[in-house]
């Protein structure tokens, strides 16, 4: 450090502290020198005079005694400066007296004489004064020199000078070094245009003869291969200078290493959009205020926010861009919170969208500095929690709502247990088991459907699958409408009930007997009504029954007090016609008639479809959690003629029993206290044991691995769908499929 500070002519004291005293000066005749030698050099030089002058005296006196004194006070002056040049002058002027001027000696001067020696003063005084002049204009462009060579070095910075007239060109020594030019090179511009990148060479040929043609300027930035191999960016600036006619005589310019500048300019650049793009893909609307809340920066997301582009938002406050004052206001008080507390804060604010909605963020507001620590603003990313707090708000109507319906069905279930009346325990249990699978295929069709509603035919196709012969005997038909969901469980079980009765006594209970469900939208006194009717043909002769039992009265109750409707039932003798009516409002969710209308009932559902197999003997693994549904599943497996294996109530359970003897079918529950059925299912997947699932699950796909699908019945069990699924995996096992 201290040798460059030497270099610049900077001393360093022993107190460290620096003073500035100029650029060094390179060697040279007029250079600065120690005191004692510059007066010494005079006053040598000027005796050395007098005696070669008194030594000439033997030549005449014709000599002019002067002349020889003049070139001695020059030369003493730019030597030494005034000081030794007076000094020379002092002692030529007392030799001159003493030895030259008539008459001779001290004080003794003629007229003459003291007009000679007074115009031998004044001439000399004048050489010096020029003298001096010449030495400190000297001195002074030397320094001007060293620092524009040291400015020009330090700032990797050529200077060149192309006389356009003859093509001569100049280029200073800090050229050579800032080009990489060899130092014995002659300065040429066809040397610079050859090592110029291909890629730039013809934009700076251009630019190049443009100057020389008459631009006054040039301007221009091109990568540059150095000798040493090296390419740099370099800039070049250049002015146009005109003869005395206006015709271009030269250019003057400079040519500076832009390759630091390029560098950061390109760092910048590239943070500048990564910063952007950050920014950009932030989600929600995330922006920059200042202190007076005025916005100097947003994203995409608030300009969606606010409902207008970048530019009509910069520099404008939340109350020009909003159209809901209110609410841009208190978003502005809540960014004043945070520049007076200085702190981050996270808020929730309502935001009135363009559209006139009402939505709801969450905000995350920072306040930032300057240097000094100063708050200068606020960032801020915004996210719009409109459909979250929907979610959050419809989860908790689903939990009440959840809740309410399962205590509702349990009341259901009770009075339907309450109110059946059979004489013996099994026939007891089928009907009730009947009501309760009604009930669940309802639950079901809602469950997928989000609770929002059933379509109607898969309500009536599902209510009538287990009941059905043959592909053609159950017609359907009617406009697509959505079922509100109280509504879809009162009519799943009056459906239900009607069936039951066809398949005991009407069209379900033989071979060709026909049944039609049909409904349709009506428009009554100005209100809108759905009327579904029930139409059996081609079965036994019907009887009305002298005392109807629970099905029928459930049937008036679901209809009459739950729908507010009305029930027709009459007992033609060709079959039962039952005409349904209620009010399409509270009952009826949407009306979806635009869509093709549902299909029948799956053949592979009904009992008596093509395929079926002999369960008798096969040995069946039931594995499921909940004891009284296993038991239940055994009961219904044993009355196929069936052995069960378990049933096993756990993973590792089932896993045992495998082990121990591999089962013909496989019942497995999907969920067995929270964990999946997986491991059992692979296990039986290697043994080619075929399998079907009994779930409780509305969506059992997503529980289920792809490469573990299989049939699925839900829960609660409906004998004829459990045999008919049994009877297909066995089908399966024998055809040496999956």
């Amino acid at each position: 450090m201290v040798e460059s500070a030497k270099s610049v002519g900077v001393q360093t004291p022993a107190d460290d502290t620096r003073h500035y005293t100029g650029v060094a000066e390179r060697p040279g005749f007029l250079s600065r020198r120690p005191w004692w030698f510059i007066y010494g050099f005079a006053l040598a030089l000027t005796v050395m005079a007098v005696v070669l002058r008194r030594s000439l005296d033997v030549l005449g006196e014709g000599i002019v005694p002067f002349a020889l004194f003049y070139p001695v006070v020059l030369a003493c002056t730019l030597v030494g400066g005034l000081g030794p040049g007076l000094l020379s002058l002092a002692i030529s002027a007392v030799a001159v007296t003493l030895f030259w001027l008539e008459p001779t000696g001290p004080l003794s001067l003629s007229p003459t004489g003291l007009v000679n020696m007074i115009l031998f003063a004044l001439s000399n005084g004048a050489l010096i004064a020029v003298a001096h002049l010449l030495r400190t204009s000297y001195r002074n462009l030397r320094q001007s020199e060293a620092r524009l060579s040291l400015s020009q070095e330090v700032g990797k910075i050529g200077i060149w000078d192309l006389d356009l007239k003859t093509g001569g060109l100049w280029w200073s020594p800090s050229f050579y070094q800032l080009a990489g030019f060899d130092r014995d090179e002659t300065p040429s511009v066809k040397a610079v245009l050859d090592r110029i990148h291909p890629d730039d060479r013809p934009r700076a040929i251009a630019a190049f003869e443009a100057a020389r043609d008459g631009r006054d300027r040039l301007d221009l930035e091109f990568r540059y291969n150095r000798d040493d191999g090296a390419t740099v960016w370099m800039a070049g600036r250049a002015e146009l200078f005109r003869d005395a006619k206006g015709r271009p005589a030269r250019l003057l310019g400079i040519n500076f290493d832009a390759t630091p500048m390029r560098t950061i300019e390109s760092e910048r650049d590239r943070a500048d959009t990564l910063l952007r793009t950050l920014f950009d893909s932030l989600p929600g609307a995330a922006y920059v205020k200042d202190t007076e809340g005025r916005i100097l920066l947003g994203n995409r997301g608030m300009a969606e926010a606010v409902g207008c582009p970048p530019e009509e938002f910069i520099g404008r406050t939340d109350v020009e861009i909003m159209g809901n004052e209110e609410s841009a206001r208190a978003i502005m008080a809540h960014d004043r919170m945070v520049l007076d507390e200085g702190v981050s804060r996270q808020l929730e604010e309502d935001l009135v969208l363009p559209d006139g909605r009402m939505s709801h963020w969450l905000s995350v507001k920072t306040p930032f500095r300057d240097a000094d620590g100063q708050v200068k603003g606020i960032v801020g990313i915004s996210l719009d929690m409109t459909e979250r707090h929907r979610a959050e708000r419809r989860l908790r109507f689903l939990a009440d709502e959840v809740d309410h319906r399962a205590k509702n069905l349990l009341g259901v279930v009770q009075s339907i247990v309450r109110l059946t009346r059979v004489e013996d325990v099994t026939g007891f249990k089928a009907v009730l088991a009947g009501r309760i699978q009604a009930l669940g295929r309802a639950h079901s069709l809602l469950a997928s459907n989000r609770w929002d509603g059933v379509e109607i035919s898969a309500l009536v196709r599902e209510e009538l699958a287990p009941f059905g012969r043959g592909t053609e005997q159950i017609r359907i038909a009617g406009p697509s409408l959505l079922i509100a969901p109280n509504a879809s469980q009162a009519l799943a079980m009056v459906l239900h009930e009607l069936a039951i009765n066809a398949a005991r006594y009407g069209a379900l209970s033989v071979e060709g007997g026909q049944l039609s469900v049909v409904w349709r939208l009506t428009d009554r006194d100005g209100e809108a009504r759905l009327e579904l009717g029930w139409q059996e043909a081609c079965g036994p002769a019907v009887v009305m029954p002298a005392n109807p039992g629970f099905g029928f009265t459930a049937v008036r109750g679901a209809i009459e007090h739950q729908l507010g409707g009305q029930v027709a039932i009459e007992w033609a003798p060709e079959g039962v016609r039952c005409r349904i009516t209620f009010p399409a409002a509270g009952n009826v969710v949407e009306d979806r008639s635009g869509r093709a209308p549902a299909g029948r009932a799956r053949e592979e559902d009904r009992p008596g479809a093509p395929g079926e197999t002999d369960l008798a003997g096969l040995r069946v693994l039931v594995l499921e959690d909940e004891a009284l549904i296993a038991l239940t599943l055994r009961d219904l497996v044993e009355d196929l003629g069936c052995i069960v294996v378990g049933p096993a109530h756990s993973v590792e359970a089932g896993m045992a029993l495998i082990r121990e003897q591999a089962p013909d079918l496989a019942i497995l529950d999907i969920n067995l206290a929270s964990r999946s059925n997986a491991p059992v299912a692979r296990a039986l997947q290697a043994l080619d044991v075929p399998f079907v699932y009994c779930t409780g699950y509305a969506e059992p796909e997503g529980q289920i691995a792809p490469d573990l699908a299989a049939e699925t019945i839900t829960k609660p069990v409906d004998p004829h769908l459990l045999a008919a699924a049994l009877k297909r995996a066995a089908g399966r096992r024998v055809a040496g499929v999956r």
